[in-house]
């Protein structure tokens, strides 16, 4: 018991360390500096920011090409603390050759590349923002993981301070000089990334050496994180598809009030993943006598606080924007709440799909997330050149809620059993009615 209680403390001050620090990173870098970006560019400005953003998305995944994730599975599989210092640089330097590869393909493919994803915009130089921001995320986001992984979570929150002030000065800068415009705001998130990639390689790259298995370790690595990649990419179709196929039948100021809107519904998302931080780790490095005692001892909590977080935020959320959003962006909030709604059901199954990865069922979770993603870009096919926004909103419900479900029958069907509290799911079932 004395275990189990040790355990739990720490399992609660690593959330604390992850959730404080995550929380300051995003809302800093976006809710709570929504109101100068509201205030300072118009709905058309927002609209191209926000696109330039979910390019950013879809690169960020291929230039990680799940490595992170990947990595944090396998580092547990080395005892050794020269062994591990040696797979970190396997996959620094697998990384380098495959971000050359990525940018001479890019370049030599950019209109067809850019034509597909974001037809909307005509300016090249916006285009290439979402590259090079994409490439700088790789070493910091390798760097966070290792933090994670070692379980240093005051350190991890002091790398999130550090990278949110640099891009906070950076923006005040522009802002008292009375230079704040949508160029500039890009100039300052891509500065921001530089000065973090530059300190990364400090930390990263003091003692460098290969191990003489590399082929075999970044085998392995990619062996497992090619289906979390292909995983990544499913999931963009069901989250981020909309805003490309949209662009192609509303105005680039509705893209800004709908991309508006999802930036308020990741509210959901991020809370899960600040809690995911903590609890993968947690999950991963458990035994298989301890994996039922770990799951069911959070599983519950995790649900029912989702829920009511999300639930008060759809019911205040006029009430709070009201008082800061200028006339243009209020038909935001009525999306906001249908968007709300529908990342509460993708994020409800947490631990469901930790559990699944536990167990390596990597190729459940990506038949799921597959067929979701084909779900949603069907519909979404079929229902945004008649319904345009709604139509977008209507598939994400139903490709979102069949990935929820089906998670919840393989994960209590194919392996570990989670006990599940009857009146707390009725509980939940009640509160999502109402």
């Amino acid at each position: 018991m004395k275990l189990l209680s040790v355990l739990k403390n720490k399992l609660f001050v690593n959330i604390f360390y992850y959730g404080l620090g995550d929380f300051i990173v995003t809302a800093c870098s976006t809710f709570l500096l929504i109101p100068l970006y509201v205030s300072q560019l118009d709905t058309t400005e927002y609209g191209i920011f926000n696109i330039i953003n979910n390019n950013t998305i879809i690169f960020t995944y291929i230039f990680q090409f799940g490595i992170i994730s990947a990595f944090s599975r396998l580092y547990f599989t080395f005892k050794q603390r020269e062994k591990k210092r040696e797979y970190i640089n396997s996959v620094i330097v697998f990384h380098l050759i495959y971000s050359a590869f990525l940018f001479l393909t890019v370049y030599l493919c950019s209109n067809l590349i850019f034509k597909v994803l974001s037809p909307s915009l005509t300016n090249v130089k916006f285009q290439y923002f979402s590259v090079i921001v994409s490439f700088l995320s790789f070493l910091p986001a390798l760097y966070y993981g290792i933090l994670r992984v070692e379980n240093k979570a005051s350190k991890f929150f002091m790398f999130q301070i550090i990278t949110v002030s640099i891009l906070l000065l950076m923006i005040s800068v522009f802002f008292f000089t009375k230079r704040f415009n949508l160029s500039n705001l890009l100039i300052a998130q891509l500065f921001s990334g530089i000065i973090m990639f530059i300190i990364i390689i400090f930390l990263l790259g003091r003692s460098f050496a290969l191990p003489g298995d590399y082929i075999d370790s970044i085998k392995n690595t990619l062996k497992l994180s090619l289906p979390i990649f292909i995983g990544y990419i499913a999931y963009f179709l069901i989250s981020r598809y909309s805003i490309v196929i949209l662009q192609k039948y509303i105005t680039l100021s509705e893209i800004g009030i709908y991309t508006f809107a999802q930036q308020i519904a990741m509210l959901t998302t991020f809370l899960s993943a600040v809690i995911g931080k903590a609890i993968q780790p947690y999950i991963f490095s458990s035994s298989n006598d301890q994996l039922n005692q770990r799951v069911n001892l959070i599983e519950q909590k995790y649900k029912i606080f989702l829920v009511w977080f999300t639930c008060l935020v759809i019911f205040f959320i006029e009430d709070i924007f009201n008082l800061i959003l200028p006339d243009n962006y209020l038909p935001a909030i009525q999306i906001s709440r249908f968007l709300l709604f529908i990342t509460l059901i993708y994020n409800f199954t947490l631990i469901e799909n930790s559990v699944l990865l536990y167990h390596m069922k990597n190729k459940i979770l990506l038949l799921i997330t597959i067929c979701g993603s084909g779900i949603n870009f069907i519909l979404n096919q079929l229902l945004v050149p008649h319904m345009k926004i709604s139509g977008s909103i209507i598939a994400m419900f139903i490709a979102f809620s069949f990935t929820c479900l089906a998670q919840i029958y393989y994960s209590n069907t194919t392996v570990t059993k989670i006990k599940y509290n009857k009146a707390q799911l009725l509980l939940i079932l009640s509160i999502i009615i109402f």
